[in-house]
């Protein structure tokens, strides 16, 4: 990575929701803090993100609820003099199969309540997304809300954690 750029991992906070597929942003996060050496930490007691950072990048994962990501993301771009060009958001997405991965720019959140946060409180969409695939909803009866709060299944993860460690792999070279 040439510029100084903000890779944000979207997810829940807290026990009930860690190896959800919702926080799957956070799981890719989490591995590329660890990959580089990294401890995400809070900057400030009214931080509502956590934050590390190694040359020509900074992690973060929001502090709030997915539904009201944006608040934290526009908090971490303001606290580091980003722009939203500067950003790369990761998030679960529903529609790709688990063990897929797509990198995007603009467009809407389609249904993402968290790239809809993100999008409503920078007032843009001018900024990048890594999209991890979570699988398809299987039965027609489950909402996808329902699905994504679930647990990761054991098959899944191993895909997602595959696609995760690909794509880290184009965000360190760069050709993402």
């Amino acid at each position: 990575m040439d510029k100084k750029r903000l890779i944000v991992g979207l997810g829940n906070p807290g026990k009930k929701y860690e190896s959800t597929y919702h926080n799957v942003g956070f799981l890719a996060v989490s591995a590329l803090a660890g990959k580089s050496g990294l401890r995400l930490r809070r900057p400030g007691l009214r931080a509502k993100f956590q934050i590390a950072s190694a040359g020509g990048f900074f992690l973060a994962r929001p502090l709030t609820y997915m539904n009201e990501s944006g608040q934290a993301v526009k908090a971490a771009l303001a606290y580091l003099k980003l722009s939203p060009a500067d950003l790369i958001v990761i998030h679960d997405e529903a529609d790709l199969p688990a063990g897929r991965f797509k990198f995007a720019s603009g467009g809407q959140s389609a249904g993402h309540k968290g790239i809809a946060s993100v999008i409503h409180c920078l007032g843009t969409t001018d900024f990048s997304r890594l999209r991890i695939g979570v699988g398809q909803l299987q039965d027609p009866r489950l909402k996808a809300g329902d699905f994504v709060l679930r647990k990761i299944a054991p098959g899944d993860l191993e895909k997602i954690n595959s696609a995760i460690d690909q794509a880290i792999g184009e965000l360190e070279s760069g050709s993402s």
